[in-house]
């Protein structure tokens, strides 16, 4: 009996070799790395359109109170050296924070507020491309504040100042122990929306609310370094201690650092268009008491750092404008718009944006 056998073909599989496995792997790293700028990219394009939105309702709550009051909220109010309420909490009602604002107490200053206040972590207030601790610990605060029984160490942080304008001077009439300190006389190429005792209104921005800067970015992110002195640089880097070694400030403190409190000395609620968009390190916010005259009216001298400046050059700064949107920074102007600067921005027309009554022209920016 003869039996035929089929013959069947087998076929063999085999897996990759170890050089395919490595160049499908090469490729895929090839792949990722293209990809990641873009990713990161989209991600920075999204943080900073979320930072341009906090301007924007920044925004939209300084024309709702101007609606109500018929001017823009004071940069803080103040009695000879008892701050009081600063614009950050003057506009929380229209931040849709009323609970918050029914906590501080406007018979107070801002230092003998609750916890619960000086600490609120608040998202309008804070940029998400920046990475500074909120709300911060510093233990300087805590130590001087420890006489009233109430050590004060947590802060809730903000990374937006008002416009000061080109007058990097702190310029007040102070005429006796109880009157409320007003404005002195800043000349009006210097004069920004915003300082300590404003008062200003939309007819007092002759320069147009659309080319006057109401507020921009001011980082605290601890890579910004911080300086002493106008036009610093690395070569006078303040030293940290027991402080924040970066340009910090909480949202609910209107007072600018003064000299003779060393625990304090940071940024504050205002900044000043005199030196660059991020500029590096970044100038601190100093008040030198002495710069302070007193007097009333054409008596008390306004001194800045601005050149021809006719009250003279005084000692005390303010902080510049930085963010960490690269080439530039986002400012909220006075109509509620929100424009980006770029960093290369002629010094002639940063200084004119900056003015509500200055009369310069400002060119393309």
């Amino acid at each position: 009996m003869k039996i035929d056998f089929m013959n069947k073909t087998v076929k063999c599989r085999r897996g990759f070799t170890l050089v395919e496995l490595l160049v499908v792997i090469a490729i895929i790293g090839v792949l990722v790395a293209l990809l990641l700028p873009a990713i990161q990219a989209a991600r920075e394009a999204s943080r900073r359109m979320s930072c341009v939105n906090n301007l924007k309702q920044h925004g939209l709550a300084l024309q709702n109170y101007h609606s109500v009051r018929g001017r823009f909220p004071s940069g803080m109010t103040a009695v000879v050296l008892d701050f009081g309420a600063n614009a950050n909490v003057k506009l929380l009602p229209y931040f849709e924070a009323a609970s918050l604002s029914s906590l501080y107490d406007d018979d107070k200053d801002w230092n003998d507020q609750l916890d619960s206040v000086l600490g609120a972590s608040l998202g309008m207030f804070n940029c998400p491309s920046t990475s500074e601790e909120n709300p911060i610990t510093v233990q300087a605060m805590a130590d001087k504040f420890a006489g009233d029984g109430q050590a004060r160490l947590i802060w809730g942080t903000t990374d937006y100042a008002y416009c000061k304008g080109s007058f990097d001077g702190w310029c007040m009439s102070i005429v006796s122990a109880s009157d409320e300190v007003t404005l002195g006389d800043i000349p009006d190429n210097q004069a920004g929306m915003f300082d300590i005792a404003s008062n200003t209104g939309i007819r007092q921005i002759t320069d147009g609310t659309s080319n006057t800067i109401a507020m921009g970015e001011a980082s605290n992110d601890p890579r910004w370094q911080l300086c002493e002195g106008f036009q610093c640089g690395l070569g006078s880097v303040l030293p940290t201690g027991d402080r924040p070694a970066h340009p910090w400030d909480a949202w609910v403190v209107g007072t600018p650092p003064l000299n003779g409190f060393p625990q304090l000395r940071g940024a504050s609620i205002f900044a000043c268009v005199l030196e660059p968009i991020n500029k590096f390190p970044v100038t601190e916010t100093y008040v030198i008491l002495s710069d302070l005259s007193g007097g009333s009216g054409s008596d008390v001298l306004c001194r800045s750092h601005f050149p021809g400046n006719p009250d003279g050059v005084g000692m005390s700064t303010t902080s510049n404008f930085r963010s960490d949107h690269p080439g530039g920074a986002s400012f909220l102007f006075g109509d509620g718009s929100v424009h980006f600067l770029n960093e290369s921005i002629a010094p002639e027309s940063y200084v004119a944006l900056s003015t509500i009554s200055g009369d310069e022209v400002v060119g393309d920016y």
